[in-house]
């Protein structure tokens, strides 16, 4: 399956509920990364996390709130040559080992204080990851996370 664009964040970010400008006096918004399950279907249409909370990765090394992440080191960059905004960050590392648990979707999400009314905004499929120990690192690609054409 290929990645997903939830309609309801896109049409967020166009719209700027999102905001996704970096300015003198603004920050993009905290986005919440998110490990989730190979059981997980994800669908355009849903518009908010809640299909998540049952399917993201539960070893407790992962889901305790001091390991949660956020992307890091955000930035909106405009290729003007090639007719397209990208939004790009900092690699995501998770520390502690999560041993045993495997995923497929790592899913971006603007954060809210409870995750079933975070809104979800793109699922990015990274086929099935298994997880033997040790760190994981989500290397963002270089020429963005999100792109928009």
């Amino acid at each position: 399956m290929a990645d997903v664009i939830f309609n309801k964040g896109k049409a967020d970010i166009l719209n700027g509920s999102i905001n996704m400008e970096v300015t003198a006096t603004t920050s993009v918004e905290r986005l919440q990364v998110v490990l989730l399950s190979t059981s997980y279907a994800p669908n355009a249409t849903e518009t908010n996390c809640a299909n998540w909370v049952a399917s993201e990765v539960g070893h407790a090394n992962y889901k305790s709130a001091a390991n949660r992440k956020c992307l890091e080191s955000k930035y909106i960059g405009t290729h003007i040559a090639a007719g397209t905004v990208a939004l790009t960050a900092t690699s995501t590392v998770y520390t502690t080992s999560v041993n045993g648990e495997a995923f497929r979707w790592v899913g971006i999400a603007k954060y809210a204080s409870q995750d079933s009314l975070a809104l979800p905004i793109v699922c990015l499929d990274v086929t099935s990851q298994s997880c033997s120990g040790g760190a994981i690192t989500i290397a963002w690609h270089a020429n963005g996370i999100l792109n928009f054409v």
